[in-house]
Formats: C-alpha cells, sequence, structure tokens
C-alpha cells in the first residue's frame, strides 16, 4: 500500500490554506477598520443629535409643563436615548430615558464621550453643555445596536465567499490537476518502459519545467546506454579474446600430460606457463581498459615520473636483455606531475614493452624525457621495421594488431594508453623515427601550475 503523500494533494491543501488564511486576515482587518469608521460616525451622529437639542428653550418647555416623553417613532428608537436638564430639572427626555441624569459622578459636567453601563447594557454617551451653561444634554446609543449594524455590513462580505468556499476548491483542484498532468503522463510512459530501454523520451504538449525533467532523464538515459554498450562490448571482446589463450592453455597442459619425454614435457610446461602469462597480462589490460570506459573515479596526486619511468624501464630490461636489445635512457629533467600513479604506471609500461616486443633482436631503443614550453616530452624510440601511415592511424583501435606481426598480443595496450593519456589531458602521438628508423613514440605531459 503507497502511504507517501500525493504532490497534487498537497499543492491544493497548501493553495486553500494559503486563500482561506489571506480571507481571514483581510476579513479582520476589514471588522476593526469598519468598526472604527463606524464609530466615528455614530458618534458624529451623537454629536449632531446633542447640537440639536442644545438650541432648544428648556426653561420654557419646563415653565410651561409640556410632555417631557414624546412617542416613538421608530423601531430603532429604543436603542437611543437623549436627556436635557436645565439648572438641574429635567426638561426633555427620550422615552427610554430615566429621570435621573445618565451621567451623575458629582464632577462637573464636561463635554466629550464615554461608555457606561445602564441595566446591564453598556452604552456610548455623548454629554454637553447647551447655550446656557445650566443646561446639560445627554445622548446615548447602544452599543449592541452598533455591533448590530457592524454585523449586517460584514455578513454581505461573509456570507458569499462562505458560499463560494466550496466552488473555489473544486477550481483549485481541477486547476492543479491540470498543472499537474503532465508529471503524470511523465510517470505513466515512464512505468510503461520496458526495464532495458533505453532510448530517448518523448513526449509532445509538456510544460517548460516537465521538459526540464525530460532532457535530464534522457540525459541519464543516454550515459546508461553508454555504459551498457560498454558492458556489451566488454564481455564480447573478454569472450573472444580470451577463448585463444584459454584454448593454449588447455592444449599445452594436454601436451604436457601426455608426452612421456621429460625435455618435450618440460618444454610444454614452459610454453603453459607463457600462456598463463599472456592471459594474466591479457584480463590486466582488459580490466584496466573496463575501469577507464566506465569512467572510474581516479585520485590524481603529485608524484615522481621520473621514478616511474626508471622503474618500468628496470621492470622490462631483463626481457630486452634477453633479446639482446640495447635500451637507453636520457633525462634532461626531473620530471613531477599531477596525475595517477597507477594507471601512469601501466601507461608507461605500455608503451616500452611495445618497443620491446615489437622490436627485432639486437634492436636500440631510445627513451628520453625534456621540458620545452611548460611539457614534459617523453619520446620514445626503436631501429624496429616502424609501421606504415596506415596502420599509424589506427593505433588505438581496440584489438587492432598487425598482421605481420609474429609476437603475440592483445591489441589492447595502445587503446589503453590512449585512454590513461586522456583522462590526464596528455597528448599521445606515434610516428616513423628519424632517427633509429622504427617507431617514435611521443607523450606530451603537462607540467603542475
Amino acid at each position: 500500500m503507497n502511504t507517501r503523500p500525493s504532490l497534487q494533494n498537497r499543492l491544493l491543501v497548501l493553495t486553500l490554506t494559503a486563500v482561506a488564511s489571506i480571507w481571514l486576515l483581510a476579513t479582520a482587518m476589514t471588522w476593526f477598520d469598519a468598526r472604527h469608521e463606524l464609530d466615528e460616525v455614530l458618534d458624529g451622529h451623537l454629536a449632531q443629535a446633542a447640537s440639536l437639542l442644545t438650541t432648544h428653550q428648556v426653561h420654557e418647555i419646563i415653565e410651561k409643563g409640556e410632555s417631557r416623553e414624546p412617542r416613538t417613532l421608530h423601531k430603532y428608537a429604543p436603542k437611543v436615548m437623549y436627556q436635557v436638564f436645565h439648572g438641574g430639572r429635567l426638561g426633555l427626555r427620550s422615552a427610554n430615558a430615566p429621570d435621573t441624569p445618565i451621567l451623575d459622578d458629582g464632577k462637573e459636567l464636561k463635554a466629550g464621550f464615554t461608555s457606561i453601563q445602564i441595566k446591564n447594557r453598556e452604552w456610548r454617551v455623548f454629554s454637553t453643555i447647551g447655550v446656557e451653561s445650566d443646561v446639560q444634554v445627554y445622548v446615548a446609543e447602544e452599543v449592541q445596536a452598533r455591533t448590530a449594524i457592524l454585523y449586517a455590513v460584514l455578513r454581505s462580505m461573509i456570507l458569499p465567499f462562505i458560499i463560494a468556499l466550496p466552488i473555489l476548491g473544486l477550481a483549485l483542484w481541477f486547476a492543479v490537476r491540470q498543472g499537474m498532468s503532465p508529471i503524470t503522463r511523465l510517470g505513466r510512459v515512464l512505468e510503461q518502459r520496458q526495464p532495458a530501454a533505453v532510448n530517448p523520451i518523448e513526449m509532445d504538449g509538456t510544460s517548460k519545467e516537465t521538459q526540464t525533467v525530460i532532457q535530464a532523464l534522457n540525459g541519464l538515459l543516454e550515459r546508461i546506454a553508454g555504459l551498457m554498450e560498454s558492458e556489451r562490448r566488454f564481455t564480447a571482446d573478454a569472450a573472444h579474446e580470451l577463448r585463444t589463450p584459454l584454448a593454449a592453455l588447455r592444449t599445452q597442459a594436454q601436451v604436457a600430460m601426455a608426452e612421456h619425454d621429460e625435455i618435450k614435457r618440460q618444454r610444454a610446461l614452459k610454453n603453459t606457463l607463457e600462456a598463463c602469462d599472456r592471459t594474466s597480462r591479457l584480463i590486466e589490460q582488459l580490466l584496466t581498459l573496463s575501469r577507464l570506459e566506465n569512467n572510474a573515479e581516479a585520485e590524481f596526486l603529485l608524484f615522481d615520473m621520473s621514478a616511474t619511468i626508471r622503474k618500468q624501464l628496470a621492470d622490462i630490461a631483463p626481457k630486452a636483455i634477453s633479446r639482446n636489445q640495447k635500451m637507453e635512457l636520457d633525462m634532461d629533467c626531473h620530471c613531477s606531475i599531477n596525475g595517477n600513479e597507477i594507471l601512469m604506471s601501466v601507461l608507461i609500461r605500455n608503451l616500452i614493452d611495445n618497443a620491446v616486443r615489437y622490436s627485432p633482436e639486437a634492436a636500440q631503443i631510445l627513451i628520453h624525457l625534456s621540458y620545452i614550453n611548460s611539457l614534459y616530452i617523453l619520446t620514445i624510440e626503436d631501429s624496429g621495421n616502424g609501421l606504415s601511415d596506415q596502420d599509424i592511424a589506427r593505433l588505438g583501435e581496440r584489438f587492432f594488431r598487425i598482421q605481420s606481426n609474429a609476437e603475440s598480443g592483445s591489441g589492447l595496450g595502445w587503446s589503453i594508453a590512449k585512454r590513461i593519456a586522456k583522462a590526464h589531458h596528455m597528448d599521445l602521438q606515434a610516428e616513423r623515427s628519424e632517427k633509429l628508423g622504427g617507431l617514435k613514440v611521443t607523450l606530451s605531459i603537462p607540467a603542475p601550475n
């Protein structure tokens, strides 16, 4: 059961929450602003009513004994009351006003607004002095009436939104669903693909953001396709190249087992050991090539390249001596570079080993290291038969070997050397040696900054 949260539902909830929060904030701001404005307007009405009352000749009304309780003319009238006193005697009042002053705290009357409790109800009172100094006017309005007016004003704004909120939710759900449809389509396309499919994903009518994801996926599929092709090629090449040495090993082992002559048996066993060495070298080269083709990360450190050249030369020297070959090492400078020492050892060993292996007996091999224009130049020349221009152009092709050469080999040495040089940003070139007449290999090595 998939319990992972839905991106579509998350967007919908976040959007609705944001809309509702903004609406509540706007409603609260409207509430406080409307309440303030309503209080200002109604306070103005109270002050205006008090101003009108101050113009009445209250003392004449008192002396004539006219009615002081006018009849109620509007249903809202009980929410408002007023009193007019002259010399401490009540002259005018509304039907709902008491006989005693609304404000009677024993202090001198001052004009202004105040809020008081009358019969457990809150009233907003405006008091002032009339034209004559002994006239006091009180006009009051029930606060609950003001709240009722405020509710009536806000109800017309809030109610439609409450009704529209479900419709807004459905609209947002539809909009989010439509907006997420390209991702949903992409998910269905990926689910329907075969596990081994590495062809690019093609979708029409996608958004800019989805197209960016598709481009990234296509880039990943392209890299995976390259790795898969490299693995298939390596498997096929390894199976092809290992078949011959393994067959030779089996043949030599069978000869040694069947041979009764001790000398011939020893020769067969020697040939078996040589086949084992060739097979081991082939496997090592195949693994190195596979590592390079898979772009395995190699650690680059500063190391002594001169010492590496001397070590590889010392390891191969016994083979050259056995073939009566003359090897010379000439270094005009000391060489330290940034690189992977193991891979560079493989590169140098392959280049020197090729010169020894494919040069005839008593051949001359010259190894020279110099420093020119911020580059270390390593050259390896031999006095062998060399290669034609067509064969030189094909150097570096996997399993390419010169057909006329009787020496055993896998055809991987130059391919490996090329890949290692490329990984180190070095230039590896081959040409005919003008000095010795054979092959000249030049490796240009950038000097560290």
